[in-house]
């Protein structure tokens, strides 16, 4: 009487479906992967952004705290500093 522990072992290879099953399932990841990485790479662009707006406001603050004398020291016609102070956050 042949008893099961006395069986071999056999070890199947994969078949096709669970191959092509793979591979689906590995090119589905790149494609959300590369997602992932596009909308990242977006945010990441739009962060830039803010903080460039952010930075031009903060100087605009700066300029329009310091006085006639100080802004004479580094230009020498008011009107160019007051439109650089009353320009909008956005504008470079």
């Amino acid at each position: 009487m042949l008893l099961l522990q006395d069986a071999p072992i056999v070890m199947q290879q994969p078949s096709n479906v669970l191959r092509a099953a793979q591979a689906h399932r590995n090119e589905r990841d790149a494609l959300v992967n590369y997602a992932i990485d596009r909308k990242r790479s977006r945010l990441r662009g739009i962060w830039q952004i803010v903080g460039l707006w952010l930075r031009h406001r903060d100087d605009r603050a700066i300029l329009r705290a310091l006085s006639l004398r100080d802004i004479h020291d580094f230009c020498p016609r008011h009107t160019e500093a007051e439109a650089e102070m009353n320009k909008p956050f956005w504008r470079a």
